[in-house]
């Protein structure tokens, strides 16, 4: 989970961060468009959030651990027939 997290996270300057974290619209745009992303405060020791696309609220994940509990309440199963079908575009 920790290994994904660096791989999939985006990084997220401070001052979006703390705009993501707010209640104003501009957060609420920024959440919207960052639904189901893992976040890395870059600035902090790349803190690892995620923000929900259900409900758009921001999960701090303290460690691998957290991260892999988030991944698997929240995540989507799929079979492995589509599995396959998913084309690998970082080649």
């Amino acid at each position: 989970a920790y290994q994904l997290m660096r791989e999939t996270g985006l990084g997220i300057a401070e001052n979006d961060f703390l705009d993501l974290m707010s209640a104003t619209a501009s957060g609420e745009k920024l959440r919207t468009k960052l639904a189901g992303k893992i976040v890395l405060r870059v600035k902090a020791r790349g803190e690892a959030y995620y923000v929900n696309p259900e409900n758009y609220s921001v999960t701090y994940m303290p460690n691998g651990d957290a991260a892999y509990k988030i991944m698997r309440e929240q995540s989507l199963g799929i079979s492995n027939q589509n599995l396959s079908q998913i084309i690998d575009l970082s080649k």
